[in-house]
């Protein structure tokens, strides 16, 4: 699946948004090891995010699905070289995700990390972050060319209270 040079580029900037957050260098190889907090964190807010999503239309499409996995790509393989294994596993928990009413749980771990860390450091990354999750999330819904009532009703919900509206 293709996706546009807009959504890479967020991806991208997500990925050194986050890692800056989490103390981990651009380039540098992620592991659980080595970086509990990164990976525990970020694996559980995306697939709360991608899931719920995913599935607002009662189906996980192959294209929600690639956008997820081109995520986890970008974010935890950052210097190119991609366990397979890790993310056939992530991508098999999101198609085999299962809920009834499907809603985004609260908080984002990641922009609760980002707020400490703009207290801390006096800069102002959560904002941004937030943006770029959004725009994952829009894109997420739009990935199949096509936005359900219940993908609708998810992400305003998602991002009313992401943004501070709710």
């Amino acid at each position: 699946m293709k996706f546009s040079e807009e959504i890479k580029n967020s991806l991208k900037e997500l990925s050194l948004l986050v890692r800056q957050v989490y103390g981990i260098r651009e380039k540098e190889s992620v592991s659980f090891r080595e970086h509990p907090a990164f990976v525990k964190e970020v694996i559980e807010d995306f697939t709360n995010i991608s899931q719920n999503l995913a599935i607002a239309d009662q189906m996980v499409s192959d294209s929600e699905s690639e956008l997820f996995k081109l995520a986890m790509e970008k974010i935890f393989y950052a210097h190119g070289k991609i366990n397979q294994k890790f993310i056939q596993s992530i991508d098999h928990k999101l198609k085999t995700y299962a809920n009834e009413e499907p809603r985004i749980k609260s908080p984002i771990l990641m922009l609760e990390r980002a707020k400490i860390f703009d207290q801390k450091s006096n800069t102002e990354l959560e904002s941004r972050i937030r943006a770029l999750l959004v725009e994952y999330a829009e894109a997420m819904v739009m990935s199949d060319g096509i936005e359900t009532v219940g993908e609708f009703d998810v992400l305003e919900t998602f991002k009313t209270w992401v943004n501070g509206e709710g």
